[in-house]
């Protein structure tokens, strides 16, 4: 009996530096340039392998958008807390 396989089978997480490269749309060189200047990170520990989902993580971190993995801050108001903002706070005069 043949053995049955996927149609379409799943997008592998860990990629190779080359296909890191064309999943960043980049070249090799500029590559290793931006894990040089921490644009994108490392490889998995003893491995040749970079994890697509940090690749992800660490690029929206970089660009200020929130990943799954870090959901943003999120104020008394429900909406995204601003430390610069003190409009959820109001004087309240103590009573003694």
């Amino acid at each position: 009996m043949a053995k049955a396989f996927r149609k379409n089978p799943p997008e592998p997480r860990l990629l190779t530096k080359e296909e890191a490269c064309h999943y960043l749309g980049i070249s090799v060189s500029s590559f290793e340039l931006w894990m040089k200047k921490g644009i994108v990170p490392g490889s998995v520990a003893d491995t040749k392998r970079w994890d697509k989902k940090a690749i992800d993580v660490h690029l929206d971190q970089l660009s200020g958008l929130p990943s799954e993995k870090q959901p943003p801050e999120i104020g008394n108001s429900g909406t995204p807390a601003n430390d610069d903002d003190d409009s959820d706070w109001e004087d309240v005069e103590d009573e003694v």
